[in-house]
């Protein structure tokens, strides 16, 4: 009994120490993906807040944008979603080379997150129940893949412009250092996540769109 209770407390502890462990590494991402969910809440609370015409509006650009993509080939959808998914990253791209681009690099999960929660919750407002089907398969499985690659970038872009914003209180210490290759690399992951989120997006749609039609 004292040797199972004593192999609980262990693995309680191995556990506990792993995740802290975990959470120190990827503080940043932590942080960032927080900004994230807090947009999706800010954006849910505006829709509560809206008047009816404000979700009068937003349903007629829903309508229109629906209309357009159920008449888009399989290409078509592809491509205006990795467009839309591919901006953030190039953008991000961009930041990392510029010393005082943090304040655009942190804003963009919290702009994503604000989008999301406030065209879903649109959604919930309108359809009710109708929109659960539309957006757990239509709209979250991508919008997870793409958030990732968003939260990566949005992490490298962090690493590359502090390590400029540094440089000058360096005066040339040519120890510290940033591998320009490296990150090219992990921005190439990046996008390559937003592609695999435009085929899930794209082929999801193109399966489903019909089937979930909310009326």
């Amino acid at each position: 009994m004292t040797r199972t209770t004593m192999s609980l407390s262990a693995r309680r502890r191995y556990y506990t120490h792993s995740l802290y462990e975990y959470a120190r590494k990827n503080l940043v991402v932590l942080l960032l993906g927080g900004l994230f969910l807090l947009g999706v809440v800010f954006g849910t609370i505006l829709v509560k807040s809206a008047e009816s015409e404000t979700l009068q509006l937003l349903f007629r650009l829903f309508s229109g944008f629906r209309e357009k993509r159920q008449s888009a080939n399989l290409s078509q959808l592809f491509v205006s979603s990795l467009s839309s998914s591919l901006l953030f990253i190039v953008v991000l791209f961009v930041c990392g080379f510029c010393a005082i681009s943090h304040p655009v690099i942190v804003a963009l999960p919290l702009f994503k997150g604000l989008g999301l929660g406030f065209s879903t919750g649109a959604l919930y407002a309108y359809y009710g129940s109708r929109a659960i089907g539309y957006v757990s398969v239509l709209v979250f499985p991508s919008t997870v893949v793409s958030t990732v690659a968003l939260l990566l970038g949005c992490r490298e872009a962090l690493r590359l412009a502090t390590f400029f914003a540094g440089a000058v209180g360096r005066q040339g210490n040519k120890e510290a250092s940033y591998s320009l290759r490296l990150y090219c690399g992990r921005f190439m992951v990046a996008a390559a996540l937003c592609l695999g989120a435009a085929l899930i997006e794209a082929g999801l749609y193109f399966a489903f769109a019909n089937t979930l039609a909310l009326g």
